[in-house]
Protein backbone atom coordinates (compact mmCIF):
# COMPACT_ATOMS: atom_id res chain seq x y z
CA UNK A 1 0.00 0.00 0.00
CA UNK A 2 1.21 3.28 -0.72
CA UNK A 3 1.00 6.40 1.83
CA UNK A 4 2.24 10.08 1.22
CA UNK A 5 4.07 12.31 3.71
CA UNK A 6 1.83 15.41 4.95
CA UNK A 7 3.85 18.25 4.06
CA UNK A 8 3.70 21.62 6.32
CA UNK A 9 5.64 24.09 6.79
CA UNK A 10 9.09 24.03 8.28
CA UNK A 11 6.74 25.99 11.24
CA UNK A 12 4.57 23.96 11.63
CA UNK A 13 6.53 21.16 11.76
CA UNK A 14 8.47 22.17 14.33
CA UNK A 15 5.70 23.71 16.27
CA UNK A 16 4.30 19.78 15.97
CA UNK A 17 7.34 18.33 16.96
CA UNK A 18 7.58 20.94 20.20
CA UNK A 19 4.00 19.89 21.48
CA UNK A 20 4.89 15.98 20.62
CA UNK A 21 7.89 16.39 22.80
CA UNK A 22 5.68 18.19 25.71
CA UNK A 23 3.44 15.51 25.44
CA UNK A 24 6.26 12.96 25.66
CA UNK A 25 7.68 14.62 28.88
CA UNK A 26 4.85 15.10 30.49
CA UNK A 27 3.34 11.47 30.27
CA UNK A 28 0.48 12.21 27.93
CA UNK A 29 2.17 10.22 25.17
CA UNK A 30 2.92 7.00 25.33
CA UNK A 31 3.93 5.33 21.89
CA UNK A 32 3.64 6.73 18.44
CA UNK A 33 4.96 5.41 14.61
CA UNK A 34 6.20 8.23 12.76
CA UNK A 35 7.03 8.15 8.45
CA UNK A 36 10.40 10.45 7.91
CA UNK A 37 10.78 11.29 4.74
CA UNK A 38 14.98 11.93 4.00
CA UNK A 39 15.98 14.68 1.32
CA UNK A 40 17.85 11.72 -0.72
CA UNK A 41 13.78 10.21 -1.09
CA UNK A 42 14.32 7.64 1.37
CA UNK A 43 12.15 6.98 4.20
CA UNK A 44 12.02 5.38 7.18
CA UNK A 45 9.07 4.43 10.12
CA UNK A 46 10.03 5.17 13.63
CA UNK A 47 8.46 3.74 16.44
CA UNK A 48 8.79 5.93 19.66
CA UNK A 49 8.42 5.14 23.10
CA UNK A 50 6.46 2.09 24.59
CA UNK A 51 6.81 -1.19 26.00
CA UNK A 52 8.24 -3.37 23.17
CA UNK A 53 4.60 -4.70 22.91
CA UNK A 54 2.98 -1.38 22.30
CA UNK A 55 5.70 -0.67 19.73
CA UNK A 56 4.85 -4.03 17.90
CA UNK A 57 1.17 -2.95 18.31
CA UNK A 58 1.61 0.62 17.01
CA UNK A 59 3.55 -0.56 13.82
CA UNK A 60 0.90 -3.29 13.10
CA UNK A 61 -1.87 -0.71 13.19
CA UNK A 62 0.07 1.78 11.03
CA UNK A 63 0.22 -1.18 8.35
CA UNK A 64 -3.02 -2.52 6.44
CA UNK A 65 -5.63 -0.41 7.57
CA UNK A 66 -7.38 0.51 4.34
CA UNK A 67 -7.27 -0.81 0.68
CA UNK A 68 -5.93 0.62 -2.66
CA UNK A 69 -8.03 3.43 -3.38
CA UNK A 70 -8.94 4.59 0.17
CA UNK A 71 -6.08 5.26 1.95
CA UNK A 72 -6.18 5.67 6.10
CA UNK A 73 -4.46 8.43 8.04
CA UNK A 74 -5.05 7.27 11.07
CA UNK A 75 -4.99 9.60 13.88
CA UNK A 76 -5.28 7.90 17.30
CA UNK A 77 -6.26 10.50 20.65
CA UNK A 78 -5.09 7.79 23.31
CA UNK A 79 -4.45 10.06 26.16
CA UNK A 80 -5.11 14.12 27.44
CA UNK A 81 -3.66 16.82 25.94
CA UNK A 82 -1.87 19.61 28.58
CA UNK A 83 -3.87 22.06 30.30
CA UNK A 84 -1.82 24.71 28.62
CA UNK A 85 -2.59 23.01 24.91
CA UNK A 86 -6.09 22.92 25.33
CA UNK A 87 -6.48 26.77 26.91
CA UNK A 88 -4.44 27.92 24.12
CA UNK A 89 -6.48 26.49 21.67
CA UNK A 90 -3.46 24.39 20.16
CA UNK A 91 -4.28 20.72 20.24
CA UNK A 92 -7.65 22.21 18.42
CA UNK A 93 -5.31 23.53 16.24
CA UNK A 94 -3.05 20.99 15.21
CA UNK A 95 -5.39 18.26 15.15
CA UNK A 96 -7.53 20.20 12.53
CA UNK A 97 -3.87 21.16 10.48
CA UNK A 98 -2.93 17.46 10.28
CA UNK A 99 -6.51 16.97 9.10
CA UNK A 100 -6.57 19.01 6.86
CA UNK A 101 -3.18 18.59 5.68
CA UNK A 102 -4.04 14.54 4.91
CA UNK A 103 -7.37 15.73 3.33
CA UNK A 104 -5.36 17.36 0.71
CA UNK A 105 -2.61 14.88 0.25
CA UNK A 106 -4.46 12.43 -1.56
CA UNK A 107 -7.56 11.73 -3.77
CA UNK A 108 -10.26 9.79 -1.85
CA UNK A 109 -8.23 9.96 1.73
CA UNK A 110 -9.77 8.64 4.92
CA UNK A 111 -8.74 10.18 8.36
CA UNK A 112 -9.65 8.10 10.87
CA UNK A 113 -9.25 9.68 14.28
CA UNK A 114 -9.79 7.10 17.05
CA UNK A 115 -10.18 8.20 20.59
CA UNK A 116 -8.90 5.63 23.10
CA UNK A 117 -9.40 7.33 26.27
CA UNK A 118 -12.49 7.27 28.41
CA UNK A 119 -13.64 11.03 27.62
CA UNK A 120 -13.67 12.49 24.01
CA UNK A 121 -11.66 15.16 24.10
CA UNK A 122 -13.48 18.80 23.85
CA UNK A 123 -10.32 19.87 21.05
CA UNK A 124 -12.16 17.28 18.34
CA UNK A 125 -15.20 19.25 18.31
CA UNK A 126 -12.72 22.63 18.23
CA UNK A 127 -11.26 21.42 14.89
CA UNK A 128 -14.22 19.86 13.08
CA UNK A 129 -15.04 23.28 13.75
CA UNK A 130 -11.82 24.78 12.11
CA UNK A 131 -12.83 22.07 9.29
CA UNK A 132 -16.73 22.94 8.63
CA UNK A 133 -17.31 23.01 4.84
CA UNK A 134 -13.83 21.15 3.74
CA UNK A 135 -15.35 18.37 2.88
CA UNK A 136 -12.76 15.85 4.29
CA UNK A 137 -13.64 12.46 4.70
CA UNK A 138 -13.52 11.55 8.29
CA UNK A 139 -14.32 8.81 10.81
CA UNK A 140 -14.27 8.95 14.35
CA UNK A 141 -14.18 6.02 16.75
CA UNK A 142 -14.54 6.16 20.76
CA UNK A 143 -13.65 3.21 22.54
CA UNK A 144 -15.20 3.74 25.94
CA UNK A 145 -15.32 0.98 28.50
CA UNK A 146 -19.05 -0.01 27.97
CA UNK A 147 -18.87 0.25 24.02
CA UNK A 148 -17.56 1.24 20.68
CA UNK A 149 -18.96 5.02 19.60
CA UNK A 150 -18.70 5.44 16.10
CA UNK A 151 -19.60 8.44 13.02
CA UNK A 152 -20.74 5.24 10.68
CA UNK A 153 -22.22 2.19 11.05
CA UNK A 154 -21.22 -0.14 12.81
CA UNK A 155 -21.14 0.87 16.63
CA UNK A 156 -23.21 2.73 18.85
CA UNK A 157 -23.58 6.49 17.79
CA UNK A 158 -21.35 9.38 18.79
CA UNK A 159 -23.26 12.55 20.70
CA UNK A 160 -25.19 14.08 18.30
CA UNK A 161 -23.74 17.26 18.78
CA UNK A 162 -20.00 16.19 17.91
CA UNK A 163 -21.85 14.33 15.19
CA UNK A 164 -23.37 17.54 13.51
CA UNK A 165 -19.68 18.88 13.58
CA UNK A 166 -18.74 16.22 12.00
CA UNK A 167 -21.09 15.99 9.04
CA UNK A 168 -20.27 20.03 8.74
CA UNK A 169 -16.66 19.52 8.30
CA UNK A 170 -17.40 15.94 6.07
CA UNK A 171 -17.66 14.78 2.44
CA UNK A 172 -21.09 12.80 1.56
CA UNK A 173 -18.89 10.55 -1.03
CA UNK A 174 -17.29 7.19 0.44
CA UNK A 175 -14.99 7.00 2.82
CA UNK A 176 -13.17 3.67 3.93
CA UNK A 177 -14.48 2.41 7.43
CA UNK A 178 -11.69 0.89 9.15
CA UNK A 179 -13.68 -1.31 12.01
CA UNK A 180 -16.06 -2.79 8.83
CA UNK A 181 -12.96 -2.89 6.88
CA UNK A 182 -14.74 -1.43 3.54
CA UNK A 183 -16.36 1.73 2.17
CA UNK A 184 -19.40 2.97 3.38
CA UNK A 185 -20.94 6.23 2.65
CA UNK A 186 -19.84 9.60 3.84
CA UNK A 187 -21.95 11.51 6.32
CA UNK A 188 -21.37 15.38 4.96
CA UNK A 189 -24.09 17.49 4.54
Amino acid sequence: MTRKSTVLGKEAVVAMLRELLHEAQFGALNCMVLRVFRSDGGWEDLVLGGTQEEQAKAQALWRDTSEPGFPVVRMTLSAPASAAALATGKAAELLAEAIEAAHRSKPNVTVWIEVTQPDMPPFVAEALDRLAGRGAGIVVTHATPDAMHCSHPPGGQLPPELQERLAKASRAGAVWHPLAQEPVPGIGI
